[in-house]
C-alpha cells in the first residue's frame, strides 16, 4: 500500500489504482477508485497501474510506484496515473481526467514532492525525462479541473518538488539534472516572480526540502557521487546575493524525500534510495546506488542539525531481475522510503520494495523524539 496523505484526521492511501482512507493505519477502507479507460490511457498505462498486470510485473522487476494522490481540500483530490492527472471533487468516488503531462513523464508522472497548495492554487511541476522537453510550472485555480502554465523551465530537465514555505506568502522549487539545471528557486505566487537561489554543481540537486523556521535543509540527488552530503541554508543567507549552504551530514546514496516535525525543537528526516539504472546526465553514464541500503535519518534543531540519528534502514526487496541472467535485459525497480510528518502521528514512514516494511505504514511517534537520545544510535 502506498500512503499519499498522513495527516492527524486522516490517511490516504492506494493499491494500485485502488483509494483507501481512514483515521488509523488498521481502519483503512475502500472509497474509490480511478476506473481504467483503455482508449484514452493505451494498453501501457493499462498495463503498468491496473491489477493483475501490474502484480505480475512487480513479481519480475520488483515493485513500481505509479500512482500519487493529492489533497486540495477534504473533497476535492487530484491524481496522477502515470502521465494522466485526474480530479476528483467527492473525496475519491470518483474521477475525471483533466490533463495530459508531456510523453516522456516518468511512471509517476510527476514526483510526490511535486505538487502543492497555495491560498486555493493548485501548481504542479513536471517530470519529463527527454532533455529538451522545457518542463512547465501547471497551475489550477479550479482544484485540478483545469490548468495554465505559470512558468516555463527551458534550461532543466525536470522539477523535482514544488512546496509551500509555511513560514512566508512563497514557494520553493527544485530542478535537474546537469549541473547547471540544478536550482533551488523561489517563486512569489502573488507577481510570478521566480528567484533563483542558489545552483550551478550537483551540490544544489535536491528532491524534497526540509523547509523549517529558520533554515531550509536538503539532500544531494546525486546516484553517481560516492557522498551525497545534506545541506543547511540559513534563512538569514536569503537576502544575501550569493547564499552559502553549509555541510551538516554526508549520506551514501541519493537522498530523495524529506519531512519536519516539531516536538520542542524542530526535527528534520531524510531518507535515501537505492537507484537501481544508470543516469544519463552523468558525466560518464555513472551507476545505480553504491550502498544496498536505504536509509532515514534525524536531527534537531537543537543541536543545530549536527547531529544525526539513524531511524530505519532497508534493503531492496529481491526480484527476479536481480539475476546476473536476467538483469542484462530487464529493467529492476529501485526502493524509496517515502516520508510525512504530522503532531499527532510524528513521522510516518512508507517502505516501497523492501525486504520488510514493503507497503506498510510505520509510525515513530513524537514523544520518541523527547528521549532519542537514549533510543537511537548517531548516525
Amino acid at each position: 500500500m502506498r500512503v499519499h496523505v498522513a495527516a492527524n484526521d486522516r490517511i490516504l492511501a492506494t493499491s494500485g489504482r485502488q483509494l483507501f482512507s481512514g483515521r488509523d493505519p488498521d481502519s483503512l477502507s475502500r472509497c474509490g477508485g480511478i476506473p481504467r479507460d483503455l482508449a484514452t490511457e493505451g494498453v501501457k498505462n493499462t498495463l503498468v497501474t491496473a491489477r493483475p498486470w501490474k502484480s505480475l510485473l512487480e513479481g519480475i522487476v520488483g515493485q513500481f510506484p505509479t500512482v500519487n494522490v493529492w489533497s486540495v481540500t477534504e473533497a476535492d483530490l487530484i491524481a496522477t496515473l502515470g502521465r494522466y492527472v485526474y480530479r476528483s471533487p467527492d473525496g475519491g468516488r470518483t474521477w475525471r481526467q483533466t490533463l495530459e503531462l508531456p510523453p516522456s513523464s516518468g511512471q509517476m508522472g510527476v514526483l510526490p514532492s511535486a505538487v502543492a497548495v497555495a491560498d486555493g492554487t493548485v501548481y504542479l511541476g513536471e517530470y519529463p525525462l527527454d532533455s529538451d522537453a522545457s518542463p512547465r510550472l501547471l497551475a489550477s485555480t479550479d482544484c485540478g479541473a483545469t490548468w495554465t502554465t505559470a512558468h516555463r523551465f527551458p534550461d532543466v530537465r525536470h522539477v523535482h518538488s514544488v512546496q509551500v514555505d509555511p513560514y512566508d506568502d512563497g514557494l520553493w522549487l527544485t530542478t535537474g539534472d546537469v549541473d547547471r539545471a540544478c536550482r533551488l528557486y523561489r517563486y512569489r505566487p502573488q507577481d510570478g516572480q521566480l528567484r533563483v537561489v542558489g545552483g550551478g554543481s550537483q551540490s544544489w540537486r535536491a528532491v524534497e526540502l526540509a523547509i523549517t523556521a529558520d533554515a531550509i535543509l536538503w539532500g544531494m540527488d546525486c546516484v553517481y557521487s560516492d557522498v551525497n552530503r545534506v545541506y543547511r541554508l540559513p534563512r538569514s543567507e536569503l537576502g544575501t546575493s550569493s547564499p552559502t549552504p553549509e555541510v551538516v551530514h554526508t549520506l551514501p546514496s541519493s537522498v530523495f524525500y524529506a519531512a519536519v516535525l516539531s516536538v520542542d525543537d524542530e526535527w528534520v528526516a531524510f531518507s535515501t534510495a537505492i537507484e537501481t539504472g544508470g543516469d544519463s546526465t552523468a558525466p560518464d553514464a555513472g551507476g545505480g546506488s553504491t550502498d544496498d541500503e536505504a536509509v532515514v535519518v534525524a536531527s534537531s534543531s537543537a543541536s543545530n542539525y549536527s547531529e544525526w540519528y539513524e531511524l530505519k534502514r532497508y534493503r531492496k526487496r529481491r526480484c527476479l531481475s536481480d539475476s546476473q541472467t536476467l538483469g542484462e535485459f530487464l529493467p529492476n525497480a529501485n526502493a524509496y522510503v517515502f516520508l510525512h510528518a504530522s503532531p499527532e502521528r510524528g513521522f510516518v514512514l512508507n517502505p516501497c520494495n523492501t525486504r520488510r516494511d514493503d507497503g506498510q505504514i510505520v509510525q515513530i511517534p513524537p514523544e520518541r523524539f523527547l528521549t532519542i537520545y537514549e533510543r537511537y544510535p548517531r548516525s
